[in-house]
């Protein structure tokens, strides 16, 4: 069995095998000649090789030099690179996008620097509350915006921001309620959120057992909408005014205003809001446009319109087939559902189908749901066979 040859071993050998090459090449030149001629062999080898060994030294130093400046000058870039975010008046977060434990709190009144290295992140509550959200690294808690005083340890898995005066926070998989001391408002705990934190608009909060499984509550905990079980709840905020987008379970959606006053019932599909109206889809496939109050103010709206053509039995000279416009147009009410429309602009079938195919001229393959297809004319009625 070999036995094993450790590092000094073999850098030993390694060097005693080029000083005897060198030795080698050194004799070829007279190296060992006792004579004036050797002498000077001697002097010039030596000479030169003093000379390479000090040029490979200043080279090894200036990029030693250069890598420690580099590494330095890096450092104290890091260092100054902060952004601010202001909590309050006199009091900013001072963050370092490369690390963390550079930031820290300032203030502008006494010019001194709070919690240095120990707050990972901050969030202000988006209705100015005195509580800000923060994170140590590991865990979470709250802070005072205005005194810099930590008013809730760091002892939450999740914590979400403060809302109504009330902030969701999360140990372990279960999600529950506090107020600014600390306490849980109530004894009724949730799953915690997936997407988006809880958050109480006007006194309540969109909350969930589990997926699929939404309602909403009062700041007592109580079940408003006749308890949960609804498929999703989402709040929008427009032209000064909070509204709840109601999901049930067939996918139909509803409005609520900030005080659950209906604004729209329950057998609308895909409702969007912006600072103009709400859009909707009826339960007939048309889309509209409301006001706020519920009030249809266009009658027909879409997002997009697409040509529509057909194949023909010509070819060009590169073989490939011919195609012309039909005597139609497909609109589109959102990113999944299209509608037939005529060449001039008028709107022949709902929004209904999730693709539309032209066939001749003045015949069109319309997708539904679950493979089904409908054949229809460009009055968008259904016919029963092709004619070409």
């Amino acid at each position: 069995m070999k036995g094993k040859v450790s590092f000094k071993m073999f850098f030993t050998i390694l060097g005693r095998g080029i000083w005897q090459v060198v030795c080698w090449v050194a004799g070829m030149f007279g190296y060992n000649d006792k004579s004036t001629y050797g002498k000077v062999v001697r002097r010039i080898f030596a000479g030169s090789v003093a000379i390479v060994a000090l040029v490979f030294a200043a080279v090894a130093a200036y990029a030693g030099y250069s890598a420690v400046k580099e590494d330095i000058q890096e450092r104290i870039y890091r260092k100054s690179e902060l952004s601010e975010r202001q909590l309050s008046q006199n009091i900013s977060y001072m963050q370092n996008y490369y690390t963390w434990h550079d930031s820290y709190l300032f203030n502008y009144t006494t010019g001194k620097k709070m919690h240095e290295g120990k707050i990972a992140w901050i969030i202000r509550s988006e209705d100015d509350d005195s509580l800000a959200v923060f994170s140590d690294g590991k865990k979470r808690g709250y802070i005072n915006r205005f005194t810099c005083e930590i008013q809730i340890p760091a002892e939450y898995d999740h914590a979400w921001i403060f809302s109504d005066d009330v902030a969701c926070v999360q140990k372990g998989n279960v999600a529950s309620f506090i107020d600014h001391q600390g306490n849980q408002i109530c004894d009724k705990q949730f799953a915690p959120p997936v997407y988006r934190g809880y958050v109480f608009y006007k006194g309540y909060c969109a909350v969930s057992l589990k997926e699929n499984d939404w309602g909403l509550i009062d700041k007592d905990g109580s079940w408003m909408l006749d308890g949960h079980g609804y498929e999703n709840i989402r709040h929008e905020f427009h032209a000064g005014k909070h509204y709840w987008v109601i999901t049930a379970q067939d996918g139909k959606e509803g409005v609520l205003t900030e005080i659950l006053g209906r604004t729209m019932e329950m057998w609308y599909s895909n409702i969007d809001f912006d600072e103009t109206g709400i859009y909707a889809t009826d339960s007939q496939g048309w889309r509209k446009k409301y006001d706020f109050d519920g009030k249809v103010i266009e009658d027909f709206v879409m997002t997009d319109v697409g040509t529509l053509a057909y194949d023909t039995d010509v070819r060009d000279k590169n073989g490939e087939t011919i195609t012309k416009p039909s005597r139609c147009w497909a609109y589109f009410a959102d990113d999944n559902h299209c509608g037939l429309m005529s060449d001039d602009g008028k709107p022949l079938t709902p929004a209904i189908y999730t693709g539309i195919e032209a066939l001749s001229p003045n015949r069109f393959l319309c997708h539904l749901a679950w493979n089904e297809k409908v054949m229809l004319d460009e009055q968008g009625r259904k016919v029963e066979k092709i004619e070409l």
